[in-house]
């Protein structure tokens, strides 16, 4: 009988360690890209802040180039479709994930028009 309850307990200790260890891969703390890395405290003033980030990092009359470069460097992904391209970056931990969008859009010879910041909290 004492065998079976050590079994027993060993098995459901090595669940728990594997729950445990999926759980943590799945909210990995992963930062936020360099461009957001002083954003403000409160959640209401976060997406103004990476709005006036991403038109300072990028102003009207820079390259597309260097933007794709420059969001590809730091994690970005890259997409396009039907709105054109933009990009997105997703952070977070502790059950939070943080998406970073970025949108713009640019001239026949890929100079930047405008460039938008857009910022998601989503938690468990």
């Amino acid at each position: 009988m004492r065998i079976g309850t050590f079994a027993g307990g060993f098995a459901a200790g090595v669940a728990v360690t594997l729950l445990v260890g999926l759980i943590s891969k799945l909210f990995k703390d992963t930062p936020s890209p360099a461009i957001f890395a002083s954003l403000p405290n409160k959640t209401t003033e976060i997406e103004p802040a990476v709005d006036s980030a991403v038109k300072a990092r990028f102003p009207s009359g820079s390259t597309e180039d260097d933007l794709i470069a420059d969001l590809s460097a730091m994690g970005f992904v890259i997409r396009s479709g039907e709105r054109g391209l933009w990009a997105d970056y997703t952070a977070g931990g502790s059950g939070c994930m943080n998406s970073f969008s970025v949108e713009w859009s640019a001239t026949a010879d890929r100079l930047i028009e405008e460039a938008s910041g857009y910022y998601h909290l989503s938690c468990l």
